[in-house]
């Protein structure tokens, strides 16, 4: 008699037992004999072997398979949570209490002596999706929240959206980043902004319509950018009555596929040829508030008139990928446009003399090109500028901003991923400022990177 079926045996008598004291039924000490001359392939290990749970006596029970796992609840929303941080380590020639520079001061007023800053970007949020749908659209929202650049604590998004796929229509509510102007970001290691790139978030509301490869998106609401804002002061009458209407068409070709590095707002994504034009037109109201800055510069001034300025922004979109490459490239012209982060964040000019306002022309645009040799390691270069055409010699600075007219940059970079929540970069840059009243400067620095995310 094979020795492990004997010793099978016995370790099924004692289950038998301990389960018929459990189950209060008299347990049977005596295993089933076992056929005399058991076939030797018949004999299983012992670390094999089912051991029942039922008593020895009790009737065999025909297995029964696993249960498959219950299906979610198509009411019950689903709710993925995300995060990223990112640690950028800089070297230059003037660091401003760990904020990246984004103009280069004057040759005449810079103290060339290089620094190192740490400088930190960070969100984190969750997204929602509720399966069933409701009258033919799914719910779906998000909520994030983000420290940037000047330690500044703010909700980046918080946003409903309702879809209906067979239709291709999307309703958006809520406070948004980039609803339609400038989509996309360029991969520059610290924030875009101040050379040819505008950003922009929006609370309102936004419907977009799908027609093939063509989508057409139009909103309402009010542009800001609170990240480097100052803290909100109520003001009386500092808003217009009607908010920015804004409005984008966008092409494109799915079958043309490349990845968009990630940027300081957000990771790489995949994106197909692109082609689109957007813009946005409304009111700049001016005065509220502008009386203690201009009497500072101008004891003599008349009270800054409230008013409403004509504001306009036009902006085209192109991403083209072909193999590792990938060029995306943006460009905008506008009046008023520092509500978007045009002209330098420069606000509309006031006459000390009547009060009354005049907004900046600007222009702008960036061009980057990729490449991705392998999927861990990516090649970026990027130049971009940002101009103001029209404004600058009209009366003086609400605030007493120096005038900049024009500013540029250049950056070259490096980054390799580790996995899908690590990557480490080096980014090498240059800007290049002219000031009508103060001459041209120019500045040199580097960039070390570590993202997180998950």
């Amino acid at each position: 008699m094979d020795l492990r079926f004997l010793l099978s045996t016995a370790l099924v008598s004692v289950v038998s037992f301990a389960s018929a004291v459990a189950w209060g039924q008299p347990a049977q000490t005596t295993p089933t004999p076992p056929p005399a001359d058991p076939p030797a392939t018949d004999a299983a290990p012992i670390d094999a072997a089912p051991v029942s749970s039922l008593p020895v006596a009790a009737a065999p029970v025909p297995a029964t398979p696993p249960s498959a796992p219950a299906s979610p609840d198509p009411a019950k929303p689903v709710v993925k949570v995300f995060g990223r941080v990112q640690l950028s380590v800089g070297v230059d020639p003037l660091n401003q209490g760990d904020v990246p520079e984004f103009v280069a001061p004057p040759e005449s007023v810079l103290k060339r002596e290089w620094n190192s800053s740490f400088m930190v970007n960070g969100a984190l949020g969750a997204a929602f999706t509720v399966p069933k749908p409701i009258a033919g659209f799914t719910i779906k929202g998000m909520f994030g929240v983000g420290v940037y650049i000047r330690r500044i604590l703010s909700v980046s998004q918080a946003i409903i959206e309702l879809e209906n796929a067979d239709r291709g229509l999307k309703i958006t509510v809520g406070k948004m980043i980039v609803p339609t102007i400038n989509t996309s970001f360029p991969g520059s290691f610290q924030y875009p902004g101040f050379y040819g790139n505008l950003a922009y978030s929006s609370t309102g509301a936004k419907i977009s319509k799908a027609l093939g490869p063509i989508t057409a998106e139009v909103g309402a609401g009010r542009p800001d950018f609170p990240f480097i804002a100052q803290e909100i002061t109520p003001l009386p009458q500092a808003n217009p009555p009607l908010p920015f209407f804004e409005g984008r068409l966008v092409y494109r070709n799915p079958k043309l596929k490349g990845e968009v590095p990630g940027s300081a707002l957000s990771g790489p994504v995949q994106a197909p040829f692109t082609l689109s034009v957007s813009g946005a037109v409304g009111k700049l109201r001016v005065g509220p508030g502008e009386r203690a800055g201009v009497v500072v510069q101008q004891p003599t001034a008349v009270d800054p008139v409230t008013e409403d300025l004509n504001s306009y922004v036009a902006s085209a979109e192109l991403i083209i990928p072909v193999g590792g490459f990938v060029l995306l490239s943006e460009a905008y012209t506008g009046r008023g446009t520092n509500l978007y982060l045009g002209g330098f964040r420069q606000r509309p000019r006031i006459d000390p003399m009547t009060g009354r306002h005049k907004a900046l022309g600007t222009t702008g645009g960036y061009a980057q090109l990729s490449y991705a040799p392998t999927k861990a390691w990516t090649l970026l270069v990027l130049g971009g500028m940002d101009r103001v055409h029209s404004g600058l010699g009209f009366g003086i600075a609400v605030d007493g901003a120096a005038r900049i007219e024009s500013n540029r940059f250049l950056a070259g970079s490096v980054s390799r991923t580790f996995g899908p929540g690590l990557k480490l970069g080096l980014q090498v840059h240059q800007f290049r400022t002219t000031y009508p009243d103060l001459g041209t400067g120019t500045m040199l620095g580097a960039i070390g990177d570590l993202v997180m995310s998950f």
